[in-house]
């Protein structure tokens, strides 16, 4: 497990969250979702196309390897798009 800060610059705000590093980002994406959906209580219309951008490798990681397969460390802080 790692601590990532993932940004949500359509509502503002960001959040800490551990993630299972191992995971494929396409099914983080989806878990991040659907947390902020129930904390916030919003719907997020582009949940198909939603994707991570990493700050520190400047680049949107591709869904279907993991975060740690893609170079990204405890700490790091992510853009959820």
């Amino acid at each position: 497990m790692m601590h990532v800060e993932v940004q949500i610059p359509m509502l503002d705000i960001s959040y800490e969250f551990e993630v299972d590093e191992g995971k494929a980002v396409k099914g983080l994406v989806g878990d991040i979702i659907s947390l902020i959906e129930q904390k916030e209580s919003v719907s997020y219309a582009g949940r198909e196309n939603a994707c991570l951008y990493a700050w520190e490798q400047e680049c949107v990681l591709n869904g279907k390897e993991s975060l740690c397969g893609q170079g990204v460390k405890n700490g790091d802080q992510l853009l959820l798009l």
